[in-house]
């Protein structure tokens, strides 16, 4: 086995919830300007799912069943903690850039014995193609798969070369363009001066990444990269405004617990001090239940609510130097920022009832002359959404413009109804649909879940899983095939276990915070344990792919339809 794929599997191998003892200190072997960590808290993830309980999954027995001739590979799966590493604290996986558009990735941890882990490096490279060399205290080992493993004796860093090359951003002028991807011997740089790094040069020394890190959440998100992404892909006019107060001290905190019966996330969104004092004086109000009585009372797939303020999206485009652009663009159809504030006063609101496929096909003549038909699905859509409004004369001039833009392209005329009220707009797929909204007085179940936050997303999975078990009935010509049987009990599958999704978002002296639960059927199971049948499930009941062999292909033409939808 390659070098890269088993040093890959030890570490898949020691993130699955081996038995440990999480420290709770960020002194992580991660660098400051990491772009994205995701740190792993072993202790809490092994105290709800043991390593027992996946060990006995089929596909874990599958990868040990590929595992048994390699002996290493096999000792590994069955006790991964006699590699050497200390099993007694967690991990982190990292991405970080050395040079622009140059990308690393990154795993860390501590070791219990140095010698364990070196001999087990050792016995991964049975062809002896890697390279082992030493500088210093610390041992490296290397190969021609982009691959290098730094050790101490109490520490180690795995890294490999991101790909650059194959993320660049097309059209991006510049000697970096296509990427510019690491060497080994650059990545062998990189670690020995990690190795070196000490306090405020590591990611640990930032008082928002070590808060998160301490809160006991099982895994926790940090995102970084917005500020390195802007600064290296932009130019142009962007770099002559002000756009990089967007994104100047930004950065994205998340921590994701499996408690019994959901999965929730807890994110916190850190700006810059311009942003914050914004955020301040403009943050919006609440959305009410008597706000979300505009919704449908019925089962929808999906209901959203978003609150702001007119006048924070005025001050924000003044903010970054774009207001005398926007309004040049507004002013070439007649209308103004000042008169969008006018127009609105800050509440949207939407909902999705259904979503159905309309089958439809087209008849076209093959190579030898026969007729064949093309399939296709086209997606329908039944929704009502509506805007709050602030002075309806104003909000009129700028239905008038957008109609009037719409008019002048055929394919942007929306086959929807809309109506002006006195103090809303609603769109939606039927009249009745958009009378309803702006007579409001239901009493949607599903708002008190999203009601008094700033932003409110619920999706149902009880009516998605039931209009795709509904579109899966649509292909029941094919319901022999072993293909049909297997994706038909996966979906039912789903549907028996996945319950809602509901997510909110709040504006609160300059911080952005969300919280969302993923809902499970079952409530008093733990979800990570949830999690591990339900995975393992869909592996046993996934369709079984066949090799594909030219000499029993048989091309046919396609039949034509007994009904065309056309």
């Amino acid at each position: 086995m390659k070098l890269r794929s088993l040093v890959l599997l030890a570490a898949a191998s020691l993130l699955l919830f081996t038995a440990c003892k999480n420290s709770k200190s960020p002194d992580l072997l991660v660098p400051k300007e990491a772009l994205m960590a995701i740190h792993i808290n072993l202790e809490s993830l092994s105290s709800k799912l043991s390593w027992d309980e996946v060990s006995k999954t089929n596909w874990f027995q599958d990868i040990a069943k590929e595992a048994s001739t390699d002996s290493v590979a096999k000792q590994l799966l069955a006790q991964p903690a006699q590699s050497g590493v200390n099993t007694s604290k967690s991990q982190t996986f990292f991405i970080a850039s050395s040079k622009p558009r140059s990308f690393y990735t990154g795993f860390e941890g501590s070791l219990k014995d140095a010698a364990a882990f070196e001999k087990f490096l050792h016995q991964v490279d049975k062809e002896q193609k890697a390279s082992f060399t030493k500088e210093g205290d610390l041992n490296l080992a290397s190969s021609n798969e982009d691959v290098v493993i730094a050790w101490n004796n109490s520490k180690f860093l795995m890294l490999g070369n991101f790909g650059a090359d194959k993320y660049g951003i097309p059209g991006n002028d510049g000697p970096y363009s296509s990427g510019n991807p690491l060497t080994v011997d650059s990545l062998k740089q990189i670690a020995v001066n990690l190795f070196k790094r000490k306090g405020d040069a590591l990611l640990g020394s930032d008082k928002r990444f070590a808060e998160l890190v301490t809160d006991g959440g099982d895994l926790h998100w940090w995102g970084n990269y917005v500020s390195t992404i802007f600064n290296e892909y932009s130019g142009g006019m962007l770099s002559m405004m002000k756009v990089n107060l967007l994104v100047e001290n930004t950065a994205t905190a998340a921590t994701i617990s499996f408690d019994n019966g959901k999965i929730t996330a807890r994110s916190r969104q850190y700006v810059g001090k311009e942003v914050t004092n914004l955020f301040k004086e403009y943050e919006p109000k609440p959305i009410s239940e008597a706000t979300l009585s505009r919704l449908p009372a019925s089962e929808v797939l999906a209901a959203g609510a978003f609150s702001y303020k007119p006048e924070g999206l005025k001050a924000l485009l003044q903010l970054i130097g774009m207001d005398g652009m926007v309004n040049g663009f507004l002013g070439r159809a007649g209308y103004s920022v000042d008169e969008f504030i006018k127009a609105n006063k800050g509440e949207i609101l939407f909902a999705i009832s259904d979503f159905d496929l309309k089958r439809d096909s087209t008849a076209y003549e093959d190579f030898d002359g026969k007729k064949s038909y093309i399939y296709r699905n086209e997606p329908k859509i039944n929704f009502v959404a509506g805007t709050s409004v602030n002075d309806k004369e104003a909000f009129n001039k700028l239905i008038g413009i957008l109609l009037k833009e719409t008019d002048k392209i055929d394919q942007a005329k929306p086959n929807v109804s809309y109506k002006l009220g006195d103090s809303w707009f609603a769109t939606g797929t039927s009249t009745g649909e958009v009378d309803a909204f702006l007579a409001g007085g239901s009493k949607p179940a599903y708002a008190s879940k999203i009601a008094g936050h700033h932003a409110g997303f619920y999706l149902n999975f009880n009516r998605l899983f039931s209009i795709m078990q509904t579109i899966k009935e649509y292909e029941k010509a094919d319901a022999a095939s072993e293909r049909w049987q297997s994706e038909k009990a996966m979906l039912d599958a789903s549907a028996s276990f996945w319950d809602e999704v509901v997510a909110n978002g709040d504006v609160k002296n300059g911080v952005l915070t969300s919280y969302a639960e993923v809902v499970l059927k079952d409530k008093n199971t733990n979800s990570l344990v949830q999690l591990n049948k339900y995975l393992d499930k869909m592996y046993t009941l996934r369709p079984k792919e066949k090799a594909w062999d030219m000499s029993d292909a048989e091309l046919t033409p396609i039949p034509a339809p007994v009904d065309s939808a056309r």
